[in-house]
């Protein structure tokens, strides 16, 4: 597949996430799913981006709604082993209710190993059922490093950037002051959440990349309608895809944002996915000087 940004090399609404993707079109349980399960790359421009970050590799994954390990599973680790990303973002809802956070672990284990593993949770990570389980303690257990509204200083290449992440924004548990109180101003930040709902919040709040899931990209979506239904409370348009700051909109912000909400990697009730596969975003930063020297 071929990268996605606008000349001036900062990106766009994604052909690969918004226009119709007719591979295939109807997807239908979790082997059909496993198979069409692909990486998404996409090059983001980022202002003030530390030179050991240029070409850093992040990839980018989200409601994998595991019910137990199985095929789904097993592709998504190998569909990381062989991206070989420096950097493995997962935003929310790697289980689907009922199924306990054991589940989530075991994938983390597999997956740690490759790249450091920062995890914010999503709505299925909440259920009632899951309450009394100390579902972060779990995922850090396997070795991931989760974000609790919170933000940590990461170091790459003898350069450093912060990562923050905050709790499930569509169950309004975020808490974005808090997140970002470790963070100096106008350091380069990715934040990750699970929900794009508060996406001008996140801007304002200072973030670069902002990493997003939960609207399965519609999971169904009909020719000349659009996705079903996204759960989730901002408008149609930002339902899978790759967003500027115009986009984002009530700017200007220093520095521009940009966001990538994926159509992730499982399905929620019935495993069924039309006209809407299934992907992992593998996301390359780069800085805006060399992003200009690649297009010259």
């Amino acid at each position: 597949m071929s990268e996605s940004c606008t000349d001036s090399g900062r990106p766009t609404l994604s052909t690969l996430h918004n226009q119709w993707d007719m591979r295939p079109a109807l997807l239908l349980g979790e082997e059909a799913q496993s198979r069409a399960l692909d990486l998404t790359p996409i090059t983001l421009a980022v202002t003030h981006l530390p030179p050991g970050m240029d070409g850093l590799r992040i990839a980018h994954v989200t409601d994998t709604h595991f019910r137990a390990p199985g095929p789904l599973l097993d592709k998504t680790v190998d569909l990381l082993t062989n991206g070989r990303p420096d950097l493995i973002a997962v935003t929310g809802d790697l289980i689907n209710y009922p199924a306990g956070p054991e589940v989530g672990a075991a994938f983390l284990r597999r997956v740690v190993p490759l790249a450091p593993t920062f995890v914010v949770l999503g709505n299925h990570e909440h259920k009632r059922s899951l309450r009394l389980t100390p579902v972060a303690e779990v995922y850090a257990d396997a070795g991931a490093i989760v974000l609790m509204n919170d933000a940590v200083r990461w170091e790459h290449e003898g350069s450093a950037i912060w990562i923050a992440g905050v709790d499930d924004p569509f169950e309004i548990r975020h808490d974005l002051e808090r997140a970002f109180a470790p963070v100096p101003p106008g350091a380069p930040t990715i934040l990750l959440a699970h929900s794009p709902a508060p996406a001008r919040a996140f801007a304002a709040a200072g973030a670069s990349v902002i990493l997003c899931g939960h609207t399965h990209g519609g999971q169904v979506r009909l020719p000349f309608i659009g996705p079903i239904r996204l759960h989730n409370r901002m408008e149609r348009r930002f339902c899978s895809g790759v967003f500027g700051a115009e986009e984002i909109g009530a700017g200007p912000w220093d520095p521009d944002p940009s966001m990538v909400v994926s159509r992730g990697v499982g399905a929620l009730r019935l495993p069924i996915r039309i006209f809407c596969p299934p992907e992992i975003p593998l996301i390359t930063l780069r800085s805006v000087s060399s992003m200009y020297h690649r297009e010259s």
